[in-house]
């Protein structure tokens, strides 16, 4: 099997995960308390996106700008998630005044930095890590607060998810436009690692929307 058709397996396999949390989000809606469902409904835009991306492709059309709605999307949605489990006061600031520096970054790279153009390194690289981190912090919070299972609250799983995907496809995230222009080889493998760790993103999420009922 040549890389371009483990590339297109992977891309394909990642696509068809969405069906995955879309299917239990619309199923356990009614349970699914105002966090989850602004969670939910990230999931809905990060698929419609991908989608939107798979189109103009397939049209030789640019879609290097959607990179900056899907990266806005997870990074918006997770500003609003973390304001709910962030207690202390201090903390609260600290991750919401960096949080309102790496939107502006987003609009240097758009405007001044990579460009509509390219894939955005500099600012979904910086959105990325601050998401790593203040998984890390909501995490920690579950494991002090949650009297229960902690292997049956819906934010465990997610959270898992989240941290998996920021962590395992950083390369992506900071070196694809380099990797791409020095080996084509190598981001067919670079891509097709991020799009299956995507599938285990989904199947987390999946499993963490399907807590929401118990």
């Amino acid at each position: 099997m040549s890389l371009p058709d483990i590339y297109f397996i992977s891309f394909y396999l990642q696509m068809a995960s969405y069906i995955l949390p879309l299917w239990v989000g619309y199923r356990h809606w009614a349970y699914f308390d105002p966090l989850l469902r602004i969670f939910f409904l990230s999931v809905i835009i990060s698929c419609l996106v991908d989608c939107t991306s798979w189109v103009l492709v397939q049209f030789s059309l640019h879609n290097h700008y959607l990179d900056y709605v899907f990266s806005l999307n997870s990074f918006l949605t997770k500003i609003l998630i973390f304001k709910g489990f962030i207690q202390n006061e201090n903390h609260r600031k600290i991750a919401f005044f960096s949080a309102v520096v790496i939107l502006f970054l987003f609009g240097i790279d758009f405007f001044w930095g990579a460009g509509a153009g390219h894939h955005n390194a500099f600012s979904g690289t910086t959105a990325n890590i601050w998401i790593a981190l203040v998984t890390i912090y909501g995490m920690r919070q579950l494991l002090l607060t949650t009297h229960s299972a902690l292997n049956q609250q819906p934010f465990f799983w997610i959270f898992l998810g989240i941290l998996i995907k920021r962590i395992f496809t950083l390369p992506d995230s900071l070196f694809s436009d380099y990797i791409l222009t020095i080996s084509v080889s190598a981001a067919y493998i670079l891509y097709s690692f991020t799009y299956l760790i995507s599938v285990v993103e989904n199947v987390l999420y999946a499993r963490g929307l399907h807590y929401a009922k118990k």
